[in-house]
C-alpha cells in the first residue's frame, strides 16, 4: 500500500510529521485532497482545517492543535468514513512531490 509522508510546520514548530494514507486541505480556489502518487502541487491555502488520516491511531491527549475528527454524512458521501486528526489554519502553502507532503502554515491560535 502506498502512503504519503506529511509534514505540517508552523514559524514555530514542527506540528506534525509522520505517515498518512491522504491529506485534504483549504485550497484558495476550492478545497482538494491529495492521495498517494499524485502530481506534483504548489499551492497556496486558505482559512480552514486541514485534515489527514494517520497511519496509527492517535492515543492519548493530542498537540500541537490538533484534534480528532470524526466524518459525517457529507464526508461519507465523499468516501472519507476513517478517523481522521485535523488542524485550523488562517493562511499557508503546501508542497507535494515524490509522494512527500510538506504544509507550511499560520495557525488559527495566532502563531505568525
Amino acid at each position: 500500500m502506498e502512503n504519503l509522508y506529511l509534514k505540517i510546520i508552523s514559524i514555530e514548530r514542527v506540528i506534525f510529521e509522520e505517515k498518512v494514507s491522504e491529506v485534504s486541505v483549504p485550497g484558495e480556489l476550492g478545497p482538494f485532497t491529495i492521495l498517494p502518487s499524485h502530481s506534483p502541487i504548489i499551492s497556496t491555502l486558505s482559512e480552514g482545517y486541514i485534515s489527514f488520516a494517520p497511519l496509527t491511531q492517535a492515543e492519548g491527549e493530542l498537540a500541537n492543535g490538533l484534534e480528532m475528527y470524526t466524518p459525517d454524512l457529507e464526508d461519507a458521501k465523499s468516501g472519507v468514513l476513517q478517523p481522521r486528526l485535523r488542524i485550523k489554519i488562517k493562511e499557508g502553502f503546501i508542497e507535494m512531490n515524490e509522494d512527500i507532503v510538506t504544509i507550511c502554515i499560520t495557525e488559527e491560535n495566532g502563531d505568525e
